[in-house]
């Protein structure tokens, strides 16, 4: 999961949404509201135009001090003079680039080089939701999910173990500009696991009261027939 960061959160959004196509999660916010956004859910951030953003290394500075670990990348203008003046600070900087693909090409050679998780794999109690997947799997038994319902997954992949409330869920799994009304996620996950069960005989995600919906963990190595399939 990748947060976007910028000036203006327009251009955040629209970067956001190019990964959304993708199958990537990410949240488009702007510079004030990434010091609360950030945390370790994410595999990394982006900083559009960072000589736009004032007091540059304080900003960066404290993003670090909530981020941790988070790899922190710069993308500026192929013209931009400020490449050498920005080395200290961000993790790697990369040139504009209108296509989403490269943009994560480049995120990817980073982290594997560097030896960070990176944004694609979305893998917890045997289920594998990654971007290179055609249809995520149990076990390696195909899960006959949309891409929406993937979305919903791999959301609920980073929060494991913890959970996502249906807001949260809204945030990261959907479109900025085109999210579903609140309801509708119960919907969607009513869907995924009556798809689960076919497969398992099990829910794929309980609800928490209080915290919200996540990955179960009851059993979920253990399938028994006629559930099993390609075990």
């Amino acid at each position: 999961m990748l947060l976007i960061v910028d000036k203006r959160k327009e251009a955040a959004i629209g970067l956001s949404e190019m990964f959304f196509y993708m199958g990537i999660p990410s949240f488009a916010v702007d510079a004030g509201e990434s010091l609360e956004e950030i945390s370790e859910i994410y595999r990394g951030v982006i900083v559009l135009s960072p000589e736009n953003f004032y007091d540059l290394d304080e900003f960066i500075y404290r993003l670090r001090r909530k981020g941790r670990d988070v790899p922190i990348f710069a993308m500026l203008d192929e013209k931009s003079s400020a490449k050498s003046e920005y080395k200290s600070i961000f993790d790697d900087i990369f040139s504009f680039e209108p296509y989403a693909a490269k943009i994560y090409k480049m995120i990817i050679g980073y982290t594997e080089s560097h030896s960070f998780p990176s944004p694609g794999i979305y893998k917890a109690n045997g289920i594998n939701a990654s971007v290179d997947l055609k249809f995520p799997t149990y076990l390696s038994s195909p899960l006959p999910f949309t891409k929406t319902e993937t979305m919903i997954l791999r959301s609920l992949i980073r929060a494991y173990p913890g959970a996502f409330s249906s807001k949260n869920i809204l945030k990261y799994a959907f479109k900025n500009s085109r999210a579903p009304d609140l309801a509708s996620i119960r919907t969607h996950i009513s869907i995924m696991n009556k798809k689960f069960r076919k497969i398992t005989g099990r829910n794929l995600i309980t609800l928490s009261l209080g915290s919200g919906y996540r990955i179960s963990e009851d059993n979920i190595y253990t399938c028994s027939e006629p559930y099993c399939k390609n075990p």
